[in-house]
């Protein structure tokens, strides 16, 4: 199964979150399968969407197009919070997590109100738009590839597109407010 636009856009923003020395913070997996409790007891197959691991820290990470994907807001957020739970315990059992935080991250490109990252943040759910994500992501990526030589280079098509929108719109963009300005 391929990747929703918001895994692969989420995905590439953490491949391309660098340290000082500008190497990967993070080893990051799509689509991490494991077994969770549910309906009336019965186990079945989740996913974490993005996984990201640093030396400090495990991200879970559930990506939605649309934050509202129950029928009310009050059961979105309580689907959520059961997945994070489920993902946690899976995590906790397969993964060496001595000395590391974990992260709960939940990505939306709609739907993300104040109460409902508010309703998140109130459980240890970290909630993000898609947007801050893309404007942090093109900002990573102008500062990673400053000149148009790395054009064309990219290892993925998101990475490619976007640099191509940087480097075809970069003047809009920093007029905008949407890529800073180099210092």
């Amino acid at each position: 199964m391929g990747l929703s636009y918001t895994e692969e856009l989420v995905s590439e923003y953490f491949r391309h979150l660098m340290d000082d020395e500008g190497k990967s913070l993070y080893t990051v997996s799509e689509h991490v399968h494991f077994q969770a409790e549910g309906t009336r007891g019965i186990k079945g197959w989740r996913d974490i969407d993005v996984l990201a691991i640093s030396k400090n820290e495990i991200c879970i990470i559930q990506t939605k197009s649309n934050a509202n994907f129950k029928r009310t807001k009050k059961e979105s957020i309580e689907a959520i919070r059961k997945y994070f739970r489920e993902a946690e315990k899976f995590i906790t059992h397969n993964y060496n997590i001595e000395g590391k935080k974990i992260r709960k991250l939940f990505i939306a490109d709609l739907g993300l109100s104040k109460a409902f990252i508010e309703s998140l943040s109130a459980e240890g759910i970290e909630a993000k738009k898609l947007k801050d994500v893309l404007l942090e992501y093109l900002n990573i990526l102008h500062k990673l590839y400053p000149d148009i030589y790395h054009l064309g280079k990219e290892e993925n098509n998101v990475t490619r597109i976007l640099m191509f929108i940087i480097y075809s719109f970069k003047k809009e963009l920093k007029e905008c407010g949407l890529l800073k300005r180099e210092t």
